[in-house]
């Protein structure tokens, strides 16, 4: 889809990045521009302010009044673009080109995440982000915003949101004071993902048995009781619903591409079912294959969708040849929320740490070959060049240059990098012109 948007010709679309780090996207946008860690959300509220004060014709004003409880501009005014430039980085000119530019357009979209939404104030910056969504109009259409329909199979909910930082701090503390006998671990470092605060690998010491499914000897398999290594997902049967969806019902279906290639592997699921079976919990499915196949049965059962067949072998090896299942005509009919209310006044992130002309901001990212660094045991991932730098195999540091060269640092020195309460890492001095 997103080549599509770029193609070009006559429908070719604009697309313009706003983030403090010029990443891959931002490399490969008509125009990224710098804004100051944290305030992307500023930034979105000045773009509404004019929006609402100079563009009224052109925008929903029920969403207006919405979103500002009938007081339209005025209850804004503290996000003027002059009055929020030297705070952002951004230039009120640039603030009202954007806000042009959205209202001009019939299609235009704006998604906001990644480090706006990890700051102190990340619910003000996404709230800022997502309103203007509101105001050009396109909550709930094509090209816009749209609402995803309720699995087909509610006990297939789609994937999980996760449990918050809070949850994981009680269960590392439900650990600590022996409440926990039996610890599963799947499809997680817990140990060394969680900051050490938490001190959850201390904490696996006093549960009573702790099972690792991890195929590889992770932080937290190396401290597990048991380890039963699980199947890599190029070896194993599987289904999602996937999230954030398409707009419509979708299942999809993943199966072996490869034979294991260790003998002694065993798929997760496999071993669950065949668990359950030894403490006398009847199940209606011996293997995870097994239990993909009913899913399929019923889905074949309501006659509908991207695939129909009276022969069940038929229909079970169409969806396997097309990774799922889906029926585009089955789309949400909850209508759109009331759109929220904005704030009228500036929320700055909460940055810990000295102030000063001696001290950075710290902005970490995701690399584009570790992602959320599952892969980092394998070699080939940490040999992968970073495409905008060609770093490879250590953690780099982008500084910019002329700070760089006013440091007396060169290019692959050594700098360690302390922040609050006296922690620090050692990364590779990379001067990046975009920095």
């Amino acid at each position: 889809a997103y080549g599509e948007f770029r193609q070009g010709g006559e429908h070719r679309g604009t697309f313009v990045q706003v983030e403090p780090r010029m990443s891959m996207t931002a490399a490969n946008a008509d125009r990224w521009l710098y804004v100051t860690p944290g305030m992307e959300g500023t930034v979105a509220m000045s773009i509404a302010y004019v929006l609402m004060a100079e563009h009224g014709n052109e925008i929903d004003s029920a969403a207006a009044n919405a979103l500002t409880g009938g007081g339209g501009a005025a209850v804004l005014a503290a996000f003027a673009p002059e009055s929020v430039t030297g705070a952002t980085g951004v230039s009120a000119e640039r603030i009202r080109e954007l806000a042009t530019e959205l209202a001009e357009h019939n299609r235009s979209l704006v998604l906001g995440g990644g480090s706006a939404a990890a700051h102190t104030n990340g619910q003000f910056n996404m709230s800022a982000i997502y309103s203007l969504n509101w105001l050009v109009g396109n909550i709930g259409r094509e090209g816009g915003v749209l609402f995803n329909p309720g699995s087909p199979m509610p006990e297939l909910a789609g994937a999980d949101a996760g449990a918050s930082f809070q949850e994981w701090e009680t269960l590392a503390q439900e650990m600590h004071d022996g409440n926990v006998n039996v610890l599963l671990v799947h499809g997680a470092n817990p140990a060394y993902g969680l900051p050490d605060s938490v001190d959850f690998a201390g904490a696996m010491e006093r549960v009573g048995k702790v099972v690792s499914f991890s195929s590889f000897m992770d932080e937290t398999t190396a401290k597990a009781d048991l380890v039963l290594p699980d199947q890599v997902y190029l070896e194993s049967w599987g289904d999602d619903v996937p999230e954030p969806g398409p707009g419509y019902q979708t299942i999809t279906f993943q199966q072996p591409v490869v034979y294991p290639f260790q003998s002694g592997t065993r798929a997760f699921g496999d071993v669950v079912l065949e668990v359950a079976q030894s403490l006398g919990i009847n199940l209606p499915w011996a293997t995870m294959k097994d239990a993909l196949q009913a899913t399929a049965q019923r889905l074949q059962a309501f006659g509908r969708g991207s695939v129909s067949s009276g022969s069940f072998d038929a229909f079970w090896n169409a969806i396997l040849q097309r990774g799922g299942w889906w029926d585009i005509t089955a789309r949400t009919a909850t209508p759109a929320p009331t759109p929220p209310r904005l704030p009228t006044e500036r929320l700055a992130p909460t940055i810990d740490g000295p102030t000063g002309g001696e001290t950075f901001n710290l902005l970490p990212f995701s690399s584009i070959s570790l992602g959320d660094v599952k892969g980092a045991n394998l070699p080939w991932l940490q040999a992968t060049p970073d495409p905008l730098t060609t770093a490879a195999w250590h953690t780099w540091a982008e500084i910019n240059p002329q700070v760089a060269r006013d440091m007396d640092i060169k290019e692959g020195d050594v700098l360690e990098l302390e922040g609050p309460g006296g922690r620090s890492i050692k990364v590779l001095a990379y001067p990046h012109p975009a920095a």
